[in-house]
C-alpha cells in the first residue's frame, strides 16, 4: 500500500478540524451553491490558529511590516490574546464592492480580474 503524501498545512487543517467544513463547501460549490455569511467562518478560532501557524512557517514573515514588527514580535503575546485581537479587527471588516471585469489577452484567452470601486 502507497503511503499517501500529505503537506503540513493539510496536516493542520486536520488537527483543526476544517478539512471536512472546507471539502464540504467546496463540493457544494462545484454543484452551483453560493456561501453568505461567511464571516462566521473565518472568525472560528480554529480558522485564525491555522493561518496564524501558517503564516509563522512563511518566510515573509521575517520582513517587517508597516508596523515595523516581524512574526517573533508577535509570538511573544499567548495564542488567545492573539486570536482575540484578528477577532476584533474583523467585526469591524466591510468589504469594499468590486466589479468583474474580463479582459482579452489574444486568441481564445480571457482574464477575469476583479476591480475594487467606491468607498462603500
Amino acid at each position: 500500500m502507497a503511503k499517501e503524501t500529505v503537506n503540513k498545512s493539510e496536516k493542520n487543517m486536520y488537527r483543526y478540524g476544517l478539512q471536512e467544513k472546507l471539502c464540504g463547501m467546496y463540493e457544494q460549490s462545484k454543484q452551483g451553491k453560493c456561501f453568505k455569511h461567511l464571516m462566521k467562518l473565518i472568525v472560528l478560532e480554529e480558522n485564525i490558529v491555522l493561518a496564524y501557524r501558517n503564516i509563522c512557517k512563511n518566510k515573509g514573515s521575517f520582513t517587517a511590516g508597516v508596523d515595523g514588527k516581524i512574526i517573533t514580535d508577535i509570538q511573544k503575546y499567548p495564542i488567545q490574546s492573539i486570536v482575540q485581537k484578528v477577532r476584533n479587527k474583523l467585526n469591524y471588516y466591510q468589504p469594499k464592492k468590486v466589479r468583474r471585469t474580463y479582459i482579452e489577452k489574444g486568441e481564445n484567452n480571457v482574464l477575469l480580474v476583479f476591480r475594487v470601486y467606491g468607498t462603500g
